[in-house]
């Protein structure tokens, strides 16, 4: 039988060598490297001899000797719950106090609290229902702690920010969206409104009524006063009236300024001026509402 003859080429002779050499440092590191022999009893005196007051982490957090005592104890504790149920005001109850009660830790009271602050406050015990993260046991095992007795506050309609109402939390992304655009354009009615009926007010983030078709807040300041209101401007986005008056003209006669709104705005002041109003170009109403005029008719008004 013929036999093979098995050859190496250099690369793989070279690879032998190396692996070779690896292995016999790895055994001559491990036969001079030192190694603890003593018994577990000797490790267990010795663990005993430490100085007292000393601790390990296993049974402390805290490492300890006579020099170092350690950082001030927490002063803070858990609050302790309630043992019985009493009636608690949700639109004046604490994070402390929530936290005594059953069910409730730091992450609900904190959610609790938060969503009291953007309604700026609850009307019901229900609205608790509404809190992230809040499921019908839980409810159920919260709604006997609470009751309303502070009712929640009111936000004046004379003090209303116009750009505060789209954020509340019970409107839609396009709800708050169509009213952010909305509101800056009922602020002249409502400017005109409020004087009519002799309600003082103060509309903040008006700023974008200055670049509309004109000026507004110039234009309402000028038309409001040949009625008597005397209004201030601040800060190019507030417009105040504070009641006070001035001698109004006797047949005033209201420039729209080429803007429709301005038209719209001044016609329901007919309703509590006993001689009307008289509006110049009365037609550029058609811009937004060609039939305003004729819905006015329909509902009582005179022409």
């Amino acid at each position: 039988m013929r036999q093979r003859k098995m050859t190496t080429s250099r690369s793989e002779r070279m690879f032998l060598f190396i692996l070779a050499l690896i292995t016999l440092s790895g055994l001559a590191l491990y036969a001079f490297a030192p190694h603890s022999s003593a018994p577990r009893s000797e490790s267990m005196e010795a663990e005993a001899s430490l100085p007292q007051g000393a601790s390990h982490r296993g049974q402390d957090s805290i490492i300890k000797d006579p020099h170092y005592v350690g950082p001030p104890a927490g002063q803070a504790k858990t609050a302790e719950k309630f043992r019985h149920y009493v009636h608690l005001d949700l639109n004046s109850i604490d994070s402390l106090t929530l936290l005594r009660v059953p069910g409730i830790g730091p992450a609900f009271a904190h959610r609790i609290l938060a969503l009291r602050t953007r309604l700026g406050g609850y009307y019901t015990v229900l609205q608790l229902q509404e809190v992230y993260g809040m499921d019908e046991d839980k409810f159920l095992s919260l709604r006997p702690w609470f009751i309303i007795k502070t009712p929640p506050r009111k936000h004046p309609l004379t003090h209303l920010r116009a750009d505060s109402l789209p954020w509340h939390p019970y409107l839609s992304r396009e709800q708050s969206s169509a009213l952010r655009k909305l509101i800056p354009d009922m602020a002249q009615t409502l400017v005109v409104t409020c004087a009519a009926l002799g309600l003082p007010f103060r509309f903040d983030g008006l700023q974008s009524l200055r670049i509309k078709e004109t000026d507004r807040l110039a234009a309402l300041q000028t038309e409001l006063r040949r009625f008597g209101f005397v209004l201030t401007e601040h800060d190019g986005r507030t417009l105040q009236w504070d009641g006070t008056r001035c001698p109004p003209e006797a047949t005033p006669t209201v420039a729209t300024y080429d803007d429709h709104r301005m038209a719209m705005a001044f016609a329901p002041l007919a309703l509590v001026r006993p001689g009307g109003v008289t509006i110049a170009h009365p037609e550029v109403v058609t811009k937004s509402y060609p039939r305003f005029w004729d819905d006015l008719r329909a509902a009582g008004f005179r022409f």
